[in-house]
C-alpha cells in the first residue's frame, strides 16, 4: 500500500518588502513632497530671471529713453519779463508779461503747457516706480520660493547677505551723495537699483515663508504695472511727448500683454502648485 508523503507549503517574505507600522503611503508623500520642492526651485529661478531681464529693460533700455523725452520733449515757458525784459519798455502792459510756451518736438499737446508739464514727469517717473517695485516684488518672491525649495538652510544665508548689502547701499549712497549731491551720474542710480533687487531678493531668503503669498503679490504688482504702462503711454501721447503710432488700440494691448505675461503665467503656476 502506497503512502502519500504530506504536503508541506511555505511561505517566502522578502524583508524589503515589509511594512513597518505607521508607513503607510510614505514612499508617495516623500516623491510628492520632493517633486513639490522641484517645482518651487524652479519657480524661484524665473522669477530671479525675469527679475533682472526687468531691471535691465526699465533702467538700462527705458530709462535713458525717459530722460531724452524729460529733456526735449516737455515744454517750456519763458517770461517775457525775464527773457526780454531787455527789449520791451518795463511800462508796457501787465497782461503782456504773461509766459509764453515753446512746442515740443513731437505732436501737438491736448493739455495747455503747465498742464504737460506736470503730466510728463509724473507719468514717467510714476512708471519707474510702479515697475521697479514689480521687480522688487518678483525678487522678494524668488527669495522665498528659494527656501520652499532648496530647504530653511538658505534663511541663514539670506539675513547674512541682506545685513551686507544693507550695508554696502548704505556706504554707496553716502560716497555718491558726498560727492555729487543731487547732481549725481544716472548710472551710479542704475547700479543702486540692481542693489536694492538683490537685497530684495536676500529678504526674502531671509524671510523664507509665504512663498506662495509672495508669488502672487508679485503676479499682481507685474499686472499692475503693465496697467501703468498703457496710461504712461496713454499720457504721453496727450501730452505730445510721445508719438500717436504708439498708442493705438494694437500697440497698447501689445504693451499690455508683454508686460504682464509672466504675472498671469506666476499665477496659474501657483494656483497649481497649491491644489
Amino acid at each position: 500500500m502506497t503512502t502519500i508523503a504530506p504536503l508541506e507549503i511555505k511561505v517566502v517574505f522578502d524583508a524589503s518588502a515589509r511594512r513597518r507600522p505607521g508607513s503607510g503611503v510614505k514612499p508617495a508623500v516623500v516623491r510628492s513632497r520632493h517633486e513639490r520642492s522641484r517645482a518651487w526651485t524652479a519657480v524661484a529661478a524665473l522669477n530671479l530671471i525675469v527679475a533682472f531681464a526687468m531691471y535691465y529693460a526699465i533702467w538700462w533700455k527705458a530709462d535713458p529713453e525717459i530722460y531724452l523725452i524729460l529733456m526735449m520733449k516737455t515744454p517750456m515757458q519763458m517770461d517775457l519779463d525775464a527773457a526780454a525784459g531787455i527789449f520791451v519798455p518795463s511800462s508796457r502792459p501787465r497782461e503782456l508779461a504773461a509766459s509764453v510756451a515753446i512746442p515740443s518736438e513731437s505732436g501737438v499737446s491736448s493739455y495747455d503747457a503747465p498742464t504737460s508739464q506736470r503730466l510728463i514727469p509724473t507719468a514717467a517717473y510714476g512708471w519707474l516706480a510702479l515697475a521697479t517695485m514689480a521687480t522688487c516684488a518678483m525678487g522678494l518672491s524668488a527669495g522665498a520660493a528659494g527656501v520652499r525649495g532648496g530647504g530653511p538652510h538658505w534663511r541663514t544665508f539670506g539675513w547674512i547677505a541682506s545685513a551686507m548689502l544693507l550695508l554696502g547701499l548704505g556706504v554707496a549712497v553716502y560716497g555718491v551723495w558726498t560727492r555729487y549731491g543731487v547732481r549725481y551720474p544716472p548710472n551710479h542710480l542704475r547700479l543702486g537699483m540692481a542693489g536694492l533687487l538683490l537685497l530684495s531678493t536676500a529678504l526674502g531668503l531671509a524671510i523664507g515663508r509665504g512663498a506662495r503669498g509672495l508669488s502672487r503679490l508679485a503676479a499682481v504688482c507685474l499686472v499692475l504695472a503693465a496697467v501703468g504702462t498703457v496710461v504712461a503711454l496713454y499720457l504721453g501721447a496727450k501730452t505730445g511727448a510721445i508719438e500717436p503710432r504708439y498708442t493705438t488700440a494694437n500697440a497698447l494691448a501689445a504693451a499690455f500683454a508683454a508686460h504682464s505675461a509672466y504675472g498671469w503665467l506666476l499665477l496659474l503656476v501657483t494656483w497649481r502648485l497649491s491644489r
